[in-house]
């Protein structure tokens, strides 16, 4: 009997798909970063995208329409943020051109402070992923690619949790279901298991590796480890429910993990 799939033609379905999302570089873009290479970047600093940017057309054939929408998005803010989401852009189409990567990481490399503090955290996550893709050094792309994981995995997992008509704060603290679950995988216990901690420490020591995505990703860790929506809270509060703590609690391990590791004591 032949496996059904989750989704319909199986993997090879699912690639073909995602091929058809590469699209044709935008018109004009080699000339445009041609001419972006030999200006300073400062520049874009004390400009700002006009207020009135009109919404472009669908579509974005052109290198001008791209940047239309993005000065539409960032109306009367400065213009590096939308240079920033523009070479982004320009580094998901095909084919990629190296020139936008060079500005790409000079733009990081003379304006970090800047970006950091004034992109939201959906443009930090697309900063990230283009790591993953293009990261200078391999332990950026692998780092990125770690995170871009446990990021979209989180997501996934978090919305269709929302069906099962529980606020994300809260536990389930019902007894489990009985039943396999997939990948042959047993249960995670929560009285011995120690999943969690390794997951976080070794996602944690794989951003440190580098001082980029380190100051763009290491505070979505910590935030997603304080996040009482999120799911490292609701795993501590059913232990607590159960009065059990995982076994590195016990062995007296947790804090030289806190202390080696994340450096928050």
């Amino acid at each position: 009997m032949p496996k059904e799939f989750a989704y319909r033609g199986g993997i090879d379905a699912i690639l073909f798909k995602m091929e058809r999302f590469k699209f044709q570089q935008f018109e004009g873009a080699d000339a445009y970063l041609i001419d972006l290479s030999h200006q300073d970047l400062s520049r874009y600093l004390s400009e700002n995208a006009p207020l009135d940017a009109p919404s472009p057309p669908k579509g974005y054939l052109t290198i001008e329409q791209k940047q239309m929408q993005l000065f539409h998005e960032f109306a009367g803010q400065p213009k590096l943020l939308a240079l920033h989401g523009l070479l982004i852009a320009i580094s998901r189409r095909t084919p990629c051109p190296d020139l936008a990567l060079t500005l790409y990481f000079r733009l990081w490399s003379e304006h970090k402070a800047f970006l950091l503090q004034h992109l939201d955290d959906r443009w930090k996550v697309s900063a990230i992923k283009t790591l993953a893709s293009h990261g200078e050094t391999e332990a950026q792309r692998a780092g990125a690619l770690q995170f871009s994981t446990f990021y979209d995995l989180s997501k996934l997992y978090e919305s269709e949790r929302r069906h099962s008509g529980y606020r994300a704060n809260a536990p389930f603290l019902d007894q489990p279901a009985k039943g396999p679950l997939p990948l042959s995988m047993k249960p995670f216990s929560l009285i011995r298991g120690d999943l969690d901690l390794h997951f976080i420490a070794q996602l944690w020591k794989a951003l440190q590796k580098d001082p980029l995505l380190a100051d763009l990703a290491a505070p979505f860790v910590e935030e997603a480890l304080t996040q009482k929506r999120g799911l490292f809270f609701r795993v501590s509060r059913m232990r607590r429910h159960n009065n059990v703590q995982p076994a590195a609690h016990r062995q007296g391990k947790l804090h030289r993990l806190r202390t080696r590791v994340f450096n928050l004591t």
